[in-house]
């Protein structure tokens, strides 16, 4: 192996001490060549010929000694440079992510006001960042091919990283603290597609904490098809499930059922994994069947999704309507909600908009059945429903209700 210098100087000093490490081993024979070899070698390292010839050949390999010191310069200063840039990119994506922001807008353009929150966030720092000011006037709206690092391919990816590194520490956190229970549940998204959120409980030192960890996207509603992705997700993060004394779902049939429910298929891998359904489901389920064992509680709860479905049909009757609560409330503005068989807040809102509201809706009411500029079928509806709020039964269904769900 040879080493090239810039210096001749250097080259004769380890020159040098190769023949005085040749002079100075013996001619040996048999096993007293290996001993004298090592006494010899060991000299030689603190010799003062082999240390000034260590020390030079050190000093060769240093970038001021090499002939692509400018080109290894030119390397680091890339490299710092890029590395600024993106300390502030993801501390702008980090701030975005926390808040639950948009990052995308209608477009990718610097200095278009329909850009998103992340190039908008870019722009307001470039205001008071001289480094960041001129990356941005010099590279950016330069097309695909420029370098800039601003484009939503760099940011989506920066964020999926970052989302990998948060997944990885929750999952070290839950495997450190070793027992967890497991919650599944099914939404769909903005584009209707139906996905399987994840959470873990487990506790932390003394408390308890519970994080969300992944949508798992397409699993189906059947059990079998939940209890798949459930077991794939575990196997991939090498998670045990024997370590799951607990599991906590809705009280739907795919989840609760005895037998064929996804409870009962983790059961059945795992017998310590005891089911306990959501309270807050099981209390809503419990008030929805008492107030249909009662004909007149569902006239009304129909009564407040006949009024919700009145006014929000027209964008006129709704401004006609919050225009008259706005006369009578100072702030917040309780407007009909529409009647939801899985959330009972939304019964309770409206029977608090009906009670707050009461005279402005009667009001709105009686001036549209009134109007002969409206339809006659608006007319008639806006008739029939005031004939209804004109009735004790409402007004003490409502006071009922309010006490009930308070």
């Amino acid at each position: 192996m040879s080493i090239a210098y810039k210096n001749t100087k250097d080259s004769q000093n380890v020159e040098k001490t190769d023949i005085a490490l040749e002079q100075e081993l013996p001619e040996c024979q048999g096993s007293q060549v290996n001993i004298q070899a090592d006494d010899i070698s060991s000299s030689h390292e603190q010799s003062k010929d082999h240390i000034e010839a260590v020390w030079k050949t050190a000093s060769c390999a240093k970038k001021a000694g090499r002939i692509d010191s400018e080109l290894a310069h030119e390397m680091d200063r890339h490299e710092h440079y890029w590395r600024s840039l993106l300390k502030r990119l993801i501390s702008v994506l980090k701030f975005v992510c926390e808040r639950g922001l948009a990052l995308r807008g209608d477009n990718e353009m610097i200095g278009s006001p329909n850009n998103g929150n992340y190039l908008g966030l870019l722009e307001l720092l470039a205001e008071y960042d001289n480094f960041l000011g001129q990356h941005i006037k010099n590279l950016a709206n330069r097309g695909s091919g420029q370098t800039n690092y601003l484009s939503s391919t760099v940011w989506e990816e920066l964020v999926r990283l970052m989302g990998n590194r948060v997944l990885n520490e929750i999952i070290s956190r839950l495997k450190l603290s070793k027992y967890y229970s497991v919650s599944l549940d099914s939404t769909a998204d903005e584009g209707h597609v139906d996905q399987l959120t994840l959470k873990f409980r487990y506790m932390e030192q003394d408390r308890p904490v519970e994080r969300f960890v992944k949508l798992l996207p397409n699993q189906g509603h059947k059990a079998e098809e939940m209890f798949r992705g459930l077991m794939n997700f575990l196997e991939d993060h090498d998670i045990d499930i024997q370590n799951c004394p607990g599991q906590f779902y809705d009280n739907a049939s795919a989840m609760s059922g005895r037998y064929n429910g996804l409870q009962a298929k983790v059961s059945a891998v795992n017998h310590h994994a005891t089911w306990i359904p959501c309270a807050g489901h099981s209390l809503n389920l419990v008030q929805i069947a008492v107030s249909e064992c009662c004909a007149s509680a569902v006239a009304f709860y129909d009564f407040l999704e006949a009024l919700y479905v009145f006014f929000t049909a027209s964008t006129n009757r709704y401004a006609l309507l919050t225009d008259s609560l706005k006369s009578v409330e100072s702030g917040w503005v309780h407007v009909p909600k529409r009647i939801s068989t899985t959330r009972w807040s939304c019964r309770s809102d409206s029977v608090k908009a009906l009670i707050v509201g009461y005279h402005p809706f009667r009001n709105t009411l009686q001036n549209i059945s009134e109007n002969e500029n409206k339809t006659p079928k608006a007319r008639s509806e806006a008739n029939g429903l005031h004939g209804k709020m004109c009735k004790l039964e409402t007004g003490i269904y409502a006071a009922f209700w309010k006490d009930i769900l308070a």
